[in-house]
């Protein structure tokens, strides 16, 4: 169940038809990609987590994944804080993780 206060929607309908055939993999690629934030937050790899941030903002509005890119906003200002909270963090990649699971 995803609790993350949206205040847009996306737009994947009006996505050109190349991008949309691609879709499948790219989504698939970001839901093994939580995994992988979940690795780098056990780490302390606050880069890597920024690193994603910037990464997937751009791609996330390729795809007109407006709520991605919102979610992916709000975890660049988790990492970027000068106190972390990393239970905070934790919770919020495993609602990126819902969120995109719903789209399958």
């Amino acid at each position: 169940m995803i609790r993350f206060d949206f205040t847009t929607s996306d737009s994947i309908e009006s996505l050109p038809a190349k991008l949309k055939e691609h879709f499948p993999v790219f989504l698939e690629r970001r839901i093994v990609d939580t995994e992988e934030l979940i690795v780098k937050l056990e780490e302390g790899d606050f880069d890597g987590l920024k690193a994603y941030c910037h990464k997937n903002g751009g791609v996330a509005a390729s795809y007109h994944l407006n709520r991605f890119s919102e979610m992916i906003e709000s975890l660049r200002g988790h990492t970027n804080c000068a106190k972390r909270d990393e239970v905070a963090i934790l919770n919020l990649v495993k609602e990126i993780r819902s969120y995109l699971i719903t789209l399958r």
